[in-house]
């Protein structure tokens, strides 16, 4: 919704038939309509706590990274030291 609205709002700054007035006007009534929505939206998925879990995954995929990055390493090391 925000990705289309900031389309939309775009395309109404770029129509050279349109007055300022008009223009200003199509902004904030735009505005208006997805500022409150991505509050609501943003509140929601915080209170049905999907913030953490998604924070939780993306820790868990950093830790993996890291892990598998360390591996790497040691194996390169140790072949390094052999050859």
């Amino acid at each position: 919704m925000a990705f289309s609205a900031l389309d939309g709002m775009w395309d109404t700054l770029s129509d050279p038939d349109l007055s300022a007035w008009e223009k200003i006007t199509t902004i904030f009534t735009t505005l208006g309509t997805v500022i409150p929505a991505l509050v609501m939206t943003w509140t929601a998925l915080k209170d049905a706590k999907v913030l953490d879990t998604v924070e939780t995954w993306l820790n868990t995929a950093a830790s993996w990274a890291n892990a598998e990055a360390k591996r790497d390493e040691a194996a390169a090391n140790m072949e390094a030291a052999t050859a």
